[in-house]
């Protein structure tokens, strides 16, 4: 059927497999169709298109821009395309006579590719300033300017008001709340938590104290108050009252009570006597004047420049069988009549750590019903007779009772501060005994937490840098807690910056708040002993203790770290004269010789590199320490740091110090600072034996040819290093700032063989009849000697360095000197054995 009009099905009929003919329709037949022309709508309520009319009109807009603007650009292009294809014909024809086509254009891309390289780096559109030059590496001036603009004023001074808000004596609920509180600022932050930082070791706490003054007849004549007499009310939980001796029976408030912790538990009874600062040069002077120290209870003033725990250990050696210690008043003004000093009197001179099993031991539990006793008297870290402070008001009254009885000492009377007089010093009466209680509460075990978190290192994670501050006190502790407050405000900026700018430290940051400082140093101790990795990688160790009491600067360190000390004090200003502190600073380094300090375990022991950083009141302490009266309100009346202006000035040193270890490619330890160091204290150390030689009158020589010659050619470890870095400087600075992979691996070995420098250096035997000291170079001597020229002037030697050849010379054995001077000379030999290995 042929189709001659619009296609009709017909009724009844199957439709057709074929489609409708329209061949047939006469050509250009346009009478089926209509034009449309696109209208403006008249208004928004105007009639409405049907979907037909609105595609008809799209339609028409599409054809209008495609002839009015794409096929002009078309036939634009046209040409250009034309002379394209041209080219590349004729360009391929040119290539295949070359070579093949396809590797000869991606060598051409390389080559385009590198000379934009080259040329956007030598137009400066790409920086290569020093701090943008190495990325990661070298990217230190962007942290010092971030963390200088996030220190926070307001939270160092409320972390400091919180942490000095209560007593918090190792162990007690005030240790475990401050824990607490150090553990949840750390979970907040980008740290990592250390879960396993419990552990045991021995305290003590005073239980039933008193002294009496009697006559030989048992009359007491006079009771001291061994109750410490705060002026301002006592302050805790928010509460405010008067403490009397009910109070604390009642609340077991102990924080008040007299007691030197670590002191012997037990009762003494003898005669008094005051030996003035307890030194040997004193009681020289009371054996010239014959009197008897046997039996005696001692009374010593603390300060001078021996320790406390020597102080007793010099009374028991000469038959005495307590001490009772007074603060110092020419060395101090802060403290009142009623004030009470509490210092630790555990012995760390031969082994650190848990007091009932010491050192190497520090790990082992003790047996809770062991007899504490017997294992006391057995150790050389626990003091052998007992001793107890008491107040200036205390000490004046039993003077009084005893005046004129025995011998006048008027060169040792005693003046207190304002108007409350003087003591008379009459020493030597038997007419008089002292009666003393210091019955102890004694944990064996007593539990204890360090806190301890970590940022990891982005590189050699393996190596690791310590920061330490010490959590415990004997009261309220709030110059003690100003190395805890500024480690918090370093862990909120270190976190920030690992926060916000995605940065992390080439190498490992330790954060820990160590407890039981005041019981020989159990936690920090504990804390090396425990951590074998830490022992072998640790390479820097930064101690915080009462890091704010004034405004003079003191640093004490080991050598290798003088170079980067100094180059951070011209980072920081000193708030007091805006100048940098590398001018306001004295430019004297002190040893670390402290026995209280938690840096003791990583200088002597462990082979970590230490440095102690603070700003002190050098003309006279300003502040109770280990009293009560070191609270934050007297923080605050002393003006001690009003502001918080050197509380931040620390917290930037410390931070750039930190940056610099952990940042720098290559570790920046000072072998040229360690080896002059040495080399001082060689010649001191020739002086002392030719002293010593005449001393005793023997014709025994010590030969130094084997160290000179070692620590001459130690020297060179130097150059090697300095070498390195600018060879390490040249290469980077050639490729554009980009570290070559063998160039790097040479880098970590370089710091591998750096970190090992100061462990090599410790001997593992120890040194002169100590076994835990394996410093060689540094460490204080045992007998700390108290020698005085011809006009009686006290000669100055250097009693902190070679520790193992100055014992053995002043107990006279000179094979064991010359021993100990052979073993220094081959662990010098070693150390540059190692560097020459490869």
């Amino acid at each position: 059927m042929t189709a001659t009009g619009p296609y009709e099905r017909l009724p009844d009929e199957e439709p057709s497999d074929s489609p409708p003919d329209y061949e047939s329709l006469p050509a250009g037949d346009s009478s089926h169709f209509e034009q449309f022309e696109i209208e403006e709508l008249e208004s928004q309520t105007g009639p409405r298109l049907n979907p037909r009319e609105f595609f008809n009109k799209a339609g028409d807009f599409a054809k209008n821009i495609n002839a009015r603007f794409f096929r002009p650009i078309n036939n634009a292009l046209d040409p250009v395309y034309e002379l394209y294809r041209f080219i590349n014909a004729k360009a391929e024809t040119l290539i295949s006579k070359v070579g093949n086509p396809l590797i000869i254009k991606r060598l051409l891309y390389v080559f385009f590719i590198a000379v934009v390289i080259y040329m956007v780096s030598i137009t400066g559109i790409y920086p290569n300033t020093p701090s943008t030059l190495y990325g990661d590496l070298y990217d230190t001036h962007k942290l010092y300017s971030y963390l200088d603009a996030h220190i926070d004023l307001s939270r160092l001074e409320e972390n400091l008001e919180y942490l000095s808000s209560m007593p918090h004596m190792s162990g007690t609920v005030g240790d475990m709340l401050l824990g607490n509180y150090v553990h949840e600022m750390m979970e907040d932050s980008s740290l990592t938590l250390e879960r396993d930082s419990k552990f045991t070791a021995y305290t003590n706490y005073p239980n039933k104290v008193s002294i009496k003054l009697q006559k030989n007849d048992g009359t007491t004549i006079y009771e001291c108050n061994l109750i410490e007499d705060v002026e301002e009310a006592y302050v805790m939980n928010g509460s405010s009252r008067n403490t009397t001796l009910s109070d604390i029976n009642n609340d077991q408030d102990i924080s008040r009570l007299a007691t030197n912790p670590g002191s012997k538990d037990g009762n003494a009874k003898g005669h008094p006597v005051y030996a003035n600062y307890g030194t040997k040069t004193d009681y020289k002077v009371l054996e010239s004047k014959n009197i008897d120290l046997n039996g005696a209870v001692v009374i010593v003033k603390y300060g001078g420049y021996i320790p406390e725990f020597k102080k007793i250990q010099y009374a028991y050696e000469r038959g005495a069988v307590g001490v009772l210690f007074i603060s110092d008043p020419t060395s101090s003004s802060v403290y009142t009549m009623g004030s009470i000093q509490r210092e630790p009197v555990a012995s760390p001179e031969y082994f650190p750590g848990n007091m009932l099993s010491p050192g190497f031991a520090v790990m082992s539990a003790i047996d809770d019903d062991v007899d504490i006793s017997e294992v006391w008297d057995a150790l050389p870290t626990t003091p052998k007779i007992p001793s107890i402070p008491i107040s200036w008001n205390d000490f004046k009254n039993i003077m009084k009772n005893i005046e004129s009885s025995g011998e006048r000492i008027d060169l040792w009377d005693v003046t207190f501060n304002g108007n409350n007089g003087k003591a008379e010093i009459w020493a030597g009466s038997n007419d008089y005994q002292i009666v003393m209680d210091n019955s102890l509460t004694q944990r064996v075990n007593k539990e204890l937490w360090n806190i301890v978190g970590k940022i990891q290192g982005s590189e050699q994670s393996n190596f690791d840098i310590i920061i330490g501050a010490s959590r415990d006190s004997t009261c309220f502790g709030a110059v003690d807690a100003t190395g805890t407050a500024v480690m918090l405000e370093l862990i909120s900026i270190f976190s920030s910056m690992v926060h916000n700018l995605k940065w992390r430290p080439l190498r490992s940051i330790y954060f820990v708040s160590f407890t039981g400082t005041q019981h020989n140093l159990a936690g920090s101790t504990n804390f090396g002993i425990s951590n074998k990795y830490l022992r072998r990688e640790g390479y820097a160790y930064i101690d915080l203790s009462d890091a704010i009491s004034g405004a003079d600067l003191e640093v004490n360190s080991d050598p290798m770290l003088y170079g980067l000390i100094q180059e951070a004090l011209t980072l920081v200003d000193d708030p007091k004269t805006n100048k940098s502190l590398i001018n306001s600073w004295d430019q004297r380094y002190g040893r670390l010789t402290d026995p209280t300090k938690n840096y003791l375990p990583f200088a002597s022991h462990f082979g970590v590199s230490s440095v102690e950083l603070k700003f002190k009141d050098k003309k006279n302490r300003n502040y109770p320490k280990n009293s009560c009266h070191d609270s934050f309100k007297n923080f605050q009346d002393k003006k001690i740091d009003p502001q918080m202006q050197y509380h931040k000035t620390l917290t930037s040193l410390i931070a750039k110090i930190l940056i610099q270890l952990a940042q720098k490619p290559v570790i920046p330890f000072d072998i040229f600072a360690l080896v002059s160091d040495i080399n001082k204290s060689f010649k001191d150390l020739r002086n002392y034996v030719d002293f010593q030689k005449k001393l005793q009158g023997t014709d025994a020589t010590l030969d130094f040819t084997h160290f000179e010659t070692s620590l001459i050619k130690f020297k060179t470890i130097g150059r090697q290093q300095q070498s390195f870095i600018e060879t390490w400087t040249d290469i980077v600075n050639s490729d554009g700032g980009v570290e070559p992979n063998l160039l790097a691996v040479n880098r970590w070995d370089w710091n591998s063989k750096l970190t090992l420098i100061e462990k090599i250096l410790v001997s593992t035997s120890g040194t002169y009849n100590r076994p835990w000291y394996g410093n060689v170079l540094y460490g204080e001597e045992l007998t700390y000697p108290e020698y005085t020229d011809p006009q009686g002037k006290p000669m100055d030697f250097d009693h902190s360095s070679f520790p193992g050849v100055r014992n053995a010379v002043d107990a006279g054995d000179w094979k064991g000197a010359a021993d100990q001077l052979g073993m220094i000379s081959e662990l010098l030999d070693q150390c540059l054995q190692f560097f020459q290995m490869n």
